[in-house]
């Protein structure tokens, strides 16, 4: 991440999370000992889905009003202003970033490094420590401490659903709220660059 923010700023950076998350699945699509089943639609509905909208709403609250109290300027500004590429982002988020970084970021990540380390708080910190760096790509602070605090929330909910499915739909989520709410300004290089690359100004 530090190497493409400092080689590449400015420019979209989900070819280089594509190209990972093509990489780490093929290792891991040849490794025995991979637990395939992740990929069950029916792990998604593990029964914790109550508390997961829930906290959802409750984060939702939060994000609107320090978004409002910071850089009240920003709430709302993307649908405001751009209704199409947020339309699009929220069409395309989902498939172009929620996937392949849960592939990369939880699925991979506690397949590979899982037994390092005994408790699963732990694993599920550095899970989201791991999550929150990557976006040190974005060149500023919000990306990598909002994303560590989110990526603890999707950490979670792989390790107790093991489904790829249930991680990247919560991940999604959150993902479309920080878009529609404004705080996706600090996450311009991803999904909104993606998308305004492909449609032009």
């Amino acid at each position: 991440p530090l190497a493409i923010a400092m080689a590449r700023p400015g420019r979209p950076v989900l070819p280089w999370l594509w190209l990972g998350t093509v990489v780490l699945v093929g290792a891991m699509w040849r490794d025995p000992s991979f637990d395939r089943a992740v990929f069950s639609v029916r792990r998604c509905a593990d029964g914790r889905w109550r508390f997961r909208w829930i906290r959802w709403a409750v984060v939702t609250v939060g994000l609107a009003l320090a978004l409002a109290w910071l850089y009240p300027r920003l709430l709302f500004r993307l649908p405001r202003e751009r209704p199409v590429v947020w339309s699009l982002v929220l069409l395309l988020y989902p498939w172009l970033s929620a996937v392949p970084q849960t592939l990369v970021y939880r699925v991979f990540f506690y397949h590979r490094y899982r037994a390092l380390w005994a408790a699963d708080w732990v694993a599920d910190l550095a899970a989201a420590i791991a999550f929150g760096f990557m976006h040190v790509v974005f060149l500023n602070v919000w990306a990598p401490v909002l994303s560590a605090a989110g990526g603890w929330i999707f950490a979670r909910t792989y390790r107790q659903s093991r489904s790829v499915w249930a991680s990247a739909l919560e991940h999604a989520l959150y993902g479309w709220t920080v878009m529609t709410i404004g705080w996706g300004a600090f996450f311009y290089h991803g999904s909104i660059a993606t998308v305004r690359a492909w449609i032009g100004p």
